[in-house]
C-alpha cells in the first residue's frame, strides 16, 4: 500500500515537472537575497548557415531581365554603371572588365561631344545667344567696336569734365603714387576732366606741375574720407560737392575710365544706356529693369517643350538699343 501512494506521488511531481516552465529569474523571490547574483544570459541559437549555390527563395530572387528587353546606353545609363565599371576593371582587371569600362567612357565623351556640336551649331545660327552681342569675337568686327566705344566714351568723359573733378590723394614717400602720376596726366588729357592732387605729408612728387596740388593739413580731409592707402582717387560731383570713391591702389588707365563711368552711372551723371554702350563688354541678359526673377506660366513650361526657349528669346530680342548704331548716335548727340 505505502509502495503505491509512493509511485502515485513520484508521478504527479513528474507531471508537473514536465508540464510547468521555469519561472524567471525575477520570479524567483526567494532567491532575492542573491542580489549579487547575475542574471543569466539567454541562451542565442546559431544561424543556420545559407549555401551560397543555392537559389534564393522565391520572395527574396532578384529581378531579372526578360529575353528580348532593350536597354538604352543613355547618360543615366552612364550615371548608374560607369563608376561599377572603373572599380570592377580596377579590383579585377580582366581584358574583358578593362574593355568595358574603356568602350562605357567612350560613350560617355561620344555623348559629349555630340552634345557639344549641336550646342555649336543651335548657338551659331540663334542671334540672340551670340557672344559677338556683348563683344565682337572677329579681329574684323573688333576694331569697329573699339572705333564705336571710343566715340561714346569721349562723348560721355566731355559731358562729365563740366560737371566732375577727380581728387589724387598721395604721399612723398609712396612708389605707387609716383607710378600712378603718368596714367593720371594721360587721363586729364584724354578726357578734359581737371585733377586736384591732395598731399597728405606735405610733400610733393615730380610730374604733379600739370595738377592743382594742395597740402592736407593735419589730415582733416583724409581723415573725413577714410583714405587709408595710397594713391586713393575720388570722383568729386561739381553740383553736389560729394566724392565719389573709385577703389584704392594703383590704377591703369582702362580700369581708371572703367571705375570713372561706374562711379558716374551709380550717381546718375550718366545715363545707363550711356554707361552700357561705354563698356568694354556689354551687359545683355534676359533681365531687364534689374528685376532678379522671372515668372512665366508653370502649366505651359510643364507641359510645352518650346515654351522656356521661346520666353527667354523673346526677353534677349527686346534689348535692342545696346546694340543698335541708332542708340550709340542717340548718345553722340
Amino acid at each position: 500500500m505505502i509502495r503505491l501512494i509512493f509511485i502515485s506521488l513520484l508521478i504527479t511531481t513528474s507531471a508537473k515537472v514536465f508540464s510547468e516552465p521555469e519561472p524567471s529569474f525575477y520570479d524567483q523571490r526567494q532567491r532575492g537575497w542573491f542580489w549579487h547574483e547575475p542574471e543569466p544570459e539567454p541562451e542565442i541559437k546559431p544561424k543556420e548557415k545559407s549555401n551560397p549555390d543555392s537559389p534564393l527563395p522565391p520572395q527574396e530572387s532578384k529581378s531579372q531581365s526578360m529575353p528580348g528587353q532593350l536597354q538604352a546606353l543613355n547618360t543615366q545609363w552612364l550615371k548608374d554603371n560607369l563608376e561599377v565599371l572603373m572599380e570592377k576593371a580596377i579590383d579585377n582587371p580582366t581584358k574583358e572588365n578593362i574593355a568595358a569600362y574603356a568602350y562605357a567612357n567612350r560613350l560617355l565623351m561620344d555623348i559629349s561631344t555630340r552634345f557639344s556640336v549641336k550646342m555649336k551649331e543651335f548657338g551659331d545660327l540663334e542671334v540672340e545667344l551670340q557672344e559677338s552681342n556683348r563683344r565682337p569675337m572677329s579681329s574684323f568686327a573688333l576694331d569697329e567696336f573699339h572705333a564705336e566705344r571710343d566715340k561714346v566714351v569721349k562723348s560721355v568723359m566731355d559731358d562729365l569734365k563740366s560737371k566732375t573733378h577727380l581728387w589724387f590723394f598721395f604721399s612723398s614717400t609712396c612708389p605707387y603714387c609716383m607710378k600712378q602720376i603718368p596714367v593720371l596726366q594721360e587721363f586729364q588729357a584724354r578726357t578734359g576732366i581737371p585733377i586736384l592732387a591732395i598731399s597728405i605729408d606735405g610733400g610733393t612728387l615730380p610730374g604733379l606741375e600739370q595738377f592743382k596740388t594742395v597740402y592736407d593739413e593735419g589730415n582733416r580731409v583724409s581723415r573725413m574720407f577714410n583714405v587709408r592707402v595710397t594713391p586713393t582717387m575720388h570722383l568729386v560731383d561739381n553740383n553736389q560737392k560729394k566724392p565719389l570713391p573709385l577703389p584704392e591702389g594703383l590704377s591703369d588707365l582702362p580700369q581708371l575710365e572703367s571705375r570713372v563711368l561706374l562711379a558716374s552711372r551709380q550717381a546718375g551723371l550718366i545715363t545707363e544706356d550711356s554707361y552700357q554702350l561705354a563698356k568694354s563688354v556689354r551687359d545683355i541678359t534676359v533681365f531687364k529693369n534689374k528685376e532678379g526673377e522671372i515668372m512665366v506660366d508653370k502649366a505651359k513650361l510643364e507641359s510645352d517643350p518650346g515654351y522656356l526657349a521661346d520666353v527667354l528669346r523673346q526677353r534677349l530680342s527686346e534689348i535692342e538699343s545696346l546694340k543698335a548704331s541708332t542708340s550709340v548716335r542717340a548718345v553722340l548727340n
